[in-house]
């Protein structure tokens, strides 16, 4: 019996090493032909300029994202201009990556961008395959820029034009600090005209900058010439009272129940900055669909026989029982006559926004082209809507206390790119000539 099960033994054993042999040799085989982790460019590139930035989605097909590198090949040269190695088991990761081609050697023409990844998932053998090659054409020439005239003389507090010349520009602007004021199109001549403004408390020590970006992402820079001087801010304090708090906090703050004593301070504060900043970032919203088209001329007007009660750029100090819960500085001023009386245009332009908007309560804001704007605040009624084309000194709205407003009353700003400046030089036909239409054809931009 044992010489027959011997030999049938012997088969088994030899079919069972078989059959592992080829599971071994599968299993190396799968292993060894995962891919390697897998790269998308989340922005397609075509055209790099001398510092690109990719967005890159790296992910893993197995185990987590070691490692990324990203070459350019052009010629002989293969300029390794990104590295980066990760240890946290992520199988999948966003990268941005910037860097620097003039410093490898690069020069303009055509190139490979090449990128390679790593994993720690365990094969036979390394894998050296790339994971994603793409052409591109190297272009290290920012576009052409120059000032063609400017405001000489902008103030903290105000606004100021340019009258930019730029070619090859996929977008040019004014940048005050670091905020962005676009140009617009004036013409295919390569004319750009920029309103810009300098908020109150600028340092006059830096200066508003004409940029100009291709499409490869190269920039032009250019200090406008002008002439500036520190402005001192206003001072002011507004004492507040619990019964008013208690009036105009609840409808601003609906989600919110307590409104005791002990609370008012906190709910105040939540609508001074919290409601402001929802504000404000409504105005940039707006700001960014700006007419291209400039739909205003002459000077701005004013509400007729009306007092101003409050001006432009003054520090507000809120104080409650001593306490002071917040400042912030006045962004228009603040205009009363009768009750509910009639408000006119300041300028030609479009209904933009026409409704409640938090603490300015009803508001109107006219779009009056190329990033310049203003607002009516406080409202008991509106006259218009969103997408009406309005005439300077059309009534558009009465006055009223919604909001936070002590007393009837308009709240009226100008805003540029975003940016509350001064009403009084918009109502001011000889600093719009100066400022405004003075350089404008300086600039040979044709004015109204």
């Amino acid at each position: 019996m044992a010489s027959i099960n011997q030999p049938r033994s012997l088969a088994i054993t030899v079919v069972a090493g078989f059959i592992i042999a080829i599971g071994v040799i599968g299993t190396l085989w799968w292993r060894q032909h995962v891919p390697l982790p897998a790269v998308r460019l989340l922005a397609p590139i075509v055209v790099m300029g001398e510092n690109p930035e990719l967005d890159l989605e790296v992910t893993a097909q197995r185990g987590s994202v070691t490692a990324l590198e990203v070459h350019v090949l052009q010629g002989e040269t293969d300029a390794l201009v990104f590295s980066e190695e990760y240890s946290d088991g992520q199988d999948s990761r966003q990268v941005q990556v910037a860097f620097d081609l003039r410093s490898h050697g690069l020069k303009e023409g055509e190139a490979m961008l090449v990128l390679h990844t790593r994993d720690d998932f365990v094969r036979p053998r390394p894998k050296d395959e790339s994971a994603l090659e793409t052409p591109v054409n190297i272009d290290l020439t920012p576009p052409p820029l120059a000032v063609r005239a400017s405001t000489r003389y902008p103030e903290p507090g105000g606004a100021g034009v340019a009258v930019l010349y730029a070619t090859d520009a996929a977008d040019v602007a004014v940048m005050v600090d670091d905020r962005r004021f676009a140009a617009y199109a004036a013409g295919d001549d390569g004319l750009y005209v920029a309103l810009y403004a300098l908020p109150v408390g600028h340092d006059a020590a830096v200066f508003p900058t004409a940029v100009a970006v291709d499409a490869a992402g190269n920039r032009s820079l250019r200090e406008l010439p002008v002439v500036m001087k520190n402005k001192k801010v206003a001072l002011g304090s507004v004492p507040l009272g619990y019964d008013w708090l208690r009036r105009k906090l609840p409808p601003l703050l609906p989600e919110r129940s307590d409104f005791s004593d002990e609370a008012l301070p906190e709910a105040f504060v939540e609508v001074s900055v919290g409601l402001r900043a929802i504000a404000a970032a409504e105005r940039d919203r707006l700001a960014a669909q700006s007419s291209a088209e400039r739909l205003w001329s002459g000077r701005f007007v004013q509400m007729p026989n009306a007092q101003v009660m409050s001006r432009f750029g003054v520090r507000r100090t809120y104080v409650l029982d001593g306490a002071v819960l917040d400042e912030k500085v006045h962004q228009g001023y603040d205009l009363a006559s009768v009750a509910m009386a009639k408000v006119p245009a300041a300028n030609a332009g479009v209904v933009v926004h026409a409704g409640p908007l938090n603490i300015y309560g009803n508001t109107v804001i006219l779009d009056h082209g190329q990033g310049l704007m203003s607002l009516y605040g406080h409202c008991s009624s509106l006259q218009v809507a969103v997408g009406d084309a309005v005439t300077k000194r059309q009534t558009i709205a009465r006055t009223g206390a919604t909001g936070l407003a002590g007393g009837d009353h308009l709240h009226f700003e100008v805003i540029v790119g975003g940016v509350p400046v001064d009403p009084l030089q918009w109502l001011d036909a000889a600093w719009i000539g100066s400022h405004v239409e003075g350089p404008l054809a300086e600039g040979g931009i044709a004015t109204r």
